[in-house]
């Protein structure tokens, strides 16, 4: 068991280069607030940080190849991630303070200050699960995946808005995310894994990107029968219909030399329909006009003249 606050990992030991942390090596170190992760490890194991509840920051060496699932897991008080920019297979692009497989944009491991780049894919298991002051994220519309429990456990997360983009949502993505009050959610997700919203208690605004008949045959109606949506009221959005349109006014008179504008308003929606209206004949008033022996009848708007 590891009571240090401070951990140094050394480059050797007895005469052996280090160039591996373990799985669970530091599994639920409570104390542990920093570690310094030499430039000789090459692998961090699944779950190798799991629970190290008072650990504010990470810097991954440019010598780290792979990092297994759930390495950073709950590690609640996370507030930094620092990738060397000389790391071939992992970043932490824009200063974003989290952990991303470079090749596949994919972020495995986010904190409570993360920032996620709009070049992100997916959002791996776990990936922010026990971010417990997380208040607030925005999934940029890049993203088209979000894991297993990647959003649980964010206790002060308040809103959540899945984009479009997002096709699958994996099981208890956010479960219990006890602060979360509002959702927002497409008709574009596809695949959604068991409880993706379960336990969270202070839920009471789905908002979906479609109608009532929509909402009805989408793959949310799962977290209906599971209970999850429960004490939420289901917001849709407005109902399309055909436009009725009546009350044409003419908000821009014609004229021989230009057109008009008659512009009429829909009786169910604010929507406005412009028509454009001919230009009118020339009105020749009768008025006479004679010059060098020719007579001429004169246009009243345009003085269009004409014998």
């Amino acid at each position: 068991t590891i009571t240090d606050t401070n951990v140094v990992i050394p480059e050797t030991y007895n005469g052996l280069p280090v160039t591996s942390i373990g799985i669970d090596a530091f599994f639920k170190c409570n104390t542990l607030e920093s570690i310094a992760i030499p430039k000789s490890i090459t692998n961090i194991g699944q779950y190798a940080f799991y629970g190290c509840g008072s650990l504010t920051s990470v810097e991954i060496p440019a010598s780290v190849e792979s990092i297994g699932v759930g390495a950073f897991m709950e590690c609640s008080s996370l507030e930094s991630i620092v990738v060397d920019s000389n790391n071939n297979y992992y970043d932490s692009r824009n200063n974003c303070n989290a952990l991303i497989e470079t090749a596949t944009n994919t972020l495995i491991t986010g904190s409570n200050n993360t920032v996620i780049p709009n070049t992100i894919k997916s959002i791996s298991a776990y990936a922010f699960c026990g971010c417990s002051s997380l208040n607030n994220i925005e999934i940029p519309r890049s993203v088209t995946y979000i894991g297993d429990w990647a959003f649980a456990k964010c206790a002060s997360l308040e809103e959540i808005e899945i984009p479009d983009s997002v096709k699958e949502v994996g099981a208890r993505a956010f479960e219990n995310c006890v602060s979360l009050s509002s959702v927002s959610i497409t008709n574009s997700v596809i695949s959604l894994g068991d409880s993706s919203f379960y336990g969270c208690s202070s839920l009471t605004d789905v908002y979906f990107a479609g109608t009532e008949e929509q909402w009805n045959n989408s793959i949310w109606m799962f977290c209906v029968e599971q209970g999850d949506f429960a004490n939420a009221t289901i917001h849709f959005a407005q109902e399309t219909h055909k436009h009725e349109w009546v009350n044409g006014v003419i908000t821009k008179a014609p004229s021989c030399s230009e057109t008009g504008e008659m512009t009429y308003s829909c009786t169910g929606c604010d929507e406005k329909l412009v028509e454009e209206m001919a230009m009118q004949n020339h009105p020749f008033s009768g008025e006479y006009s004679t010059q060098f022996l020719s007579t001429f009848v004169i246009a009243s708007t345009c003085h269009l003249k004409s014998q």
